[in-house]
Order: C-alpha cells, then sequence, then structure tokens
C-alpha cells in the first residue's frame, strides 16, 4: 500500500537521516550512536534512528523510505546497507557506499513526497 501524505515530523525525520548518514560517511570510524545531535536531543530516538521514530519501529518500518522491495535496513538480507554498514567498519570505502544508499534513498523519498 503506498504512502499518500507524509507528515512534517516525517519529512523532518528524512531530512535530519540525510545529514546523519552524511556525518556516518565522512566519520568513517564513529559508531551510529556517536551521532551528535543525539546527544542534544533530550528525548530518546528510538534505535537512533530519526526514520525508526517516525515511521514505525524497526519491526513494523511502515512507510519507511528504506523499506522498499529492493532496500531494508535490517531485512538481515545480504544486501541491506544498515547491516553492511555495521559489519564492515574498518572498511571506510564499504561504509562510505552504504552511507551513499541510505542518502540516496531518503533524497528519494524526499523527491516523491516533499511537495
Amino acid at each position: 500500500m503506498a504512502q499518500k501524505k507524509s507528515t512534517k515530523k516525517q519529512k523532518w525525520a528524512v531530512r535530519e537521516t540525510i545529514k546523519q548518514w552524511q556525518w556516518y560517511k565522512d566519520n568513517p570510524d564513529k559508531y551510529k550512536s556517536d551521532y551528535p545531535l543525539l546527544d542534544k536531543i533530550k528525548t530518546y530516538v528510538q534505535d537512533d534512528c530519526f526514520l525508526c521514530e517516525y515511521f514505525g519501529d524497526w519491526q513494523t518500518c511502515g512507510h519507511c523510505p528504506l523499506n522498499t522491495p529492493q532496500l531494508r535496513c535490517l531485512s538481515n538480507h545480504k544486501g541491506d546497507p544498515f547491516n553492511i554498514w555495521l559489519n564492515s567498519f574498518g572498511n571506510h570505502a564499504e561504509r562510505k557506499k552504504q552511507c551513499d544508499r541510505i542518502i540516496s534513498a531518503c533524497k528519494r523519498w524526499l523527491k516523491k513526497y516533499d511537495s
């Protein structure tokens, strides 16, 4: 079922996710919880992920930009970008590649729903 509208919070979450994963790309030796904004926000962010927070948790995924037939963040599928990123610590090129995949998916979502 396709999402017809997005909320302001979802749009903010996608924009912030782009910034977050750009930071990981620029800082490939960092862990997910190292993202500076997470310390500044006074409330818990689900799984340190703005998408999980505003689109549904990692088990339901709702209309998350990373929930497509070709791309899932935590599907335990061989090609999912988050797990590849997580398991490639020390391999800067691979980590940056997976950051780009997540950023691109978010930008595609914004192009579709940010009108």
